[in-house]
């Protein structure tokens, strides 16, 4: 009961942050940015079909994205004119069934949706909407877990808790069986370790050229940039613009706990230049887009968001190009947003 009860916590938290706004506009940048808003288009569904709570979202090669919709346990597809296409996916408990989906990849032909509270990732043909096959997690998932497909090395890597350690990068095989851990990047013995807190504090997200992966956590806002193929560590680097969030947000007593919606990032993308962090101030309600070096980490730009857009997922291109899946906050708009950079 108590863990069922920190999880509805933690749902509620996020929701607060990603669909709650008294923001009424529709233009996506609030300030000066490195990008020009080229063409914004509200997504066309059929009167029947309701869109409803998501975190995960992928956009194709071609300019089509998929959509997980939670609500109805379901994965939608729009093409590249952001006309919906058909879903598929059903709720439930057996092979090819969804529950709650926190991040999808799209690898060769197929879509990789992990399911966290189902601890499974299940495999799709997403133009056929057919079912392919699960992979069991061996492991439970936390909340806002994010992974990665390596087809080269035939191997998942989970980023986010896990029950027995401290780690927060996690390496399974392909079949689901766990390999190793790395990355002890909260010290949780010196701040707290009860099974809340850390489930808390393990949001982080990954983004990846062909040299290079970057991993960055939720908060603090932390980012450390490591080697492709060796996978040495190259620079690390720590902006202070998010506090801590067990100084002011998160309070913890033997018998006790309470976390408040606190500043996090969420997700990140690379281009030919830059580290672009999407990140949320939920004590002000801004968010932001940052533009880091890929060299060190160090700020370039900071450009705001228009609070009333909550971006799902983010695609460049070769064009200089960002694509962005985004939903409104205050009605149930999603809108695929293509921006021009202009630096």
């Amino acid at each position: 009961m108590k863990i069922k009860m920190m999880k509805l916590i933690q749902i509620s938290i996020i929701v607060s942050l990603l669909f709650t706004s008294n923001v009424n506009s529709q233009l996506f940048f609030q300030s000066e940015s490195f990008w020009n808003e080229k063409e914004l288009l509200t997504v066309t569904m059929p009167d029947s079909i309701f869109i409803g709570m998501g975190i995960a979202s992928v956009i194709t090669e071609d300019g089509d994205f998929f959509y997980a919709d939670n609500s109805s346990s379901t994965i939608m597809h729009f093409n590249i004119n952001a006309t919906f296409v058909k879903s598929f996916g059903r709720s439930g408990l057996g092979p090819g069934d969804i529950g709650d989906i926190s991040d999808m990849q799209i690898v060769g032909d197929f879509i990789y949706l992990l399911d966290y509270s189902n601890g499974v990732i299940q495999i799709f043909d997403p133009f056929k909407g057919v079912y392919i096959n699960s992979i069991i997690m061996k492991d439970r998932l936390s909340i806002l877990s994010r992974f990665r497909i390596d087809e080269n090395n035939n191997s998942i890597t989970v980023f986010g808790f896990k029950d027995d350690n401290r780690k927060l990068v996690h390496k399974y095989d392909i079949d689901g069986d766990y390999i190793e851990s790395q990355g002890e990047y909260i010290d949780f013995d010196k701040f707290m370790n009860n099974y809340s807190s850390r489930t808390q504090l393990s949001q982080m997200h990954y983004a990846e050229n062909r040299d290079k992966i970057i991993l960055t956590l939720g908060a603090p806002y932390r980012q450390y940039c490591y080697e492709k193929n060796s996978g040495k560590l190259i620079w690390e680097f720590e902006d202070s613009i998010i506090p801590k969030p067990w100084i002011d947000h998160i309070i913890i007593r033997p018998d006790y706990y309470q976390s408040k919606a606190y500043p996090n990032t969420y997700y990140s993308f690379i281009d030919d230049k830059f580290i672009h962090v999407y990140w949320i101030d939920a004590d002000n309600l801004k968010s932001y887009i940052d533009s880091r070096s890929l060299t060190s980490g160090e700020l370039v730009n900071r450009s705001e968001i228009n609070f009333e857009m909550a971006p799902i997922t983010f695609k460049t291109n070769t064009k200089g190009e960002l694509t962005v899946i985004t939903k409104s906050r205050e009605n149930d708009n999603l809108y695929k947003i293509i921006l021009n950079r202009n630096q």
